[in-house]
């Protein structure tokens, strides 16, 4: 501990002396003449910034935002109606999908109803560049549907998990960033990863490019065509 404190200490006192120089600089440097240069900003600075921005005094620069492409057509889905609604594209031809979560959740609870009654549950909720999905499935229906997956001494299913997805050779790109199974997380991440970049290529229709996904508070657009 004293050691740690000792490092902060220092460290606090480099800062010091760094900011006392950049505020020094400016003037130096107007002083010295007209063609003399400023220094740049203390968090551009190539070693200090990024301590600067450890130890949490300076904010690191958001990267920019990609926005949808607004030259191309946009539909929405509301229901499951106006996913069954959706026209014939033309191959080539660019459009735009948006959902939002709580649309979603309820197109997939009356897909879920209709199909395997009270057995599951799957809710999702859009966040800014990452989805959480939570699935519950009770026992009756796993071994009705042979699914192997491990319940770790729960009959029932309580799956939980984050992810970001992007976009990469025409095909959805997904990557965990955590998973849990029955509050279990050791080792699932890693192996729910492998199972998705085997598995996704094969499910994927071949006929569908997608080019960019887009993660929203709330909502999720995805931009591509069919080839």
């Amino acid at each position: 501990m004293v050691g740690y404190l000792q490092t902060r200490k220092i460290l606090r006192s480099l800062l010091c002396a760094l900011l006392a120089l950049a505020l020094v600089a400016p003037a130096a440097s107007a002083a010295s003449g007209p063609r003399a240069q400023a220094l740049p900003p203390l968090p551009e600075w190539p070693i200090v910034g990024p301590i600067l921005r450890m130890l949490g005094l300076v904010q690191a620069e958001p990267a920019p935002a990609v926005a949808p492409d607004p030259t191309i057509p946009e539909y929405r889905i509301t229901s499951i109606a106006d996913a069954e609604a959706l026209p014939e594209f033309a191959e080539g031809e660019r459009v735009r999908i948006v959902a939002s979560d709580s649309d979603l959740n309820t197109i997939i609870e009356q897909t879920l109803q209709d199909n395997l009654g009270d057995g599951a549950a799957v809710a999702v909720d859009f966040d800014t560049g990452v989805v959480h999905v939570v699935i519950d499935a009770n026992e009756e229906l796993l071994d009705q549907a042979g699914a192997d997956i491990p319940r770790f001494g729960n009959a029932d299913l309580h799956l939980t998990a984050s992810m970001t997805i992007d976009a990469s050779d025409c095909q959805p790109t997904i990557g965990f960033s955590s998973i849990s199974v029955n509050r279990w997380r050791i080792g699932l991440r890693v192996a729910a990863q492998r199972v998705v970049n085997t598995r996704l290529p094969e499910m994927w229709p071949q006929e569908l490019c997608l080019e960019r996904v887009f993660l929203m508070d709330g909502e999720a657009a995805v931009e591509g065509y069919r080839r």
